[in-house]
């Protein structure tokens, strides 16, 4: 564990809905069901189990600061959304859902901390 996750929330227990969501990957909550997001779209939170089957219940964090793995490179401080495989990728487009700010840079699937900031669209103005 990290010195970045020391304030996180983590919710309860959702059925996983696809099989394998992934540690550190951004989900979505369809009909009490966690699935992976759209691109760029809304999400409900960060899966914390490390493997996780179809069925099986999952703890999901949902705000604070965190973990998250990458999708392609991202500077420090630079405004998040995801890809459809629930990586951070670059919020380079208005109207994509805010996963969250990167507090240290990353590369493609090396984990960084995030500080989660669900349920904001991008629209040319920080959070």
């Amino acid at each position: 564990m990290s010195s970045y996750e020391v304030n996180k929330e983590v919710v309860g227990i959702f059925p996983a809905g696809e099989a394998n969501l992934g540690r550190y990957t951004a989900v979505r909550l369809v009909a009490e069901t966690l699935e992976k997001p759209e691109a760029g779209g809304q999400c409900f939170g960060i899966v914390q189990a490390d493997s996780n089957l179809d069925g099986e219940v999952v703890a999901v964090q949902v705000s604070g600061i965190g973990e998250i793995i990458c999708a392609a490179t991202i500077a420090t401080g630079a405004l998040v959304t995801v890809d459809t495989a629930g990586k951070a990728s670059a919020a380079a487009t208005t109207d994509q859902y805010i996963l969250g700010k990167i507090l240290q840079a990353g590369v493609a699937n090396k984990v960084v901390p995030i500080q989660l900031i669900l349920d904001q669209q991008l629209n040319g103005a920080n959070p």
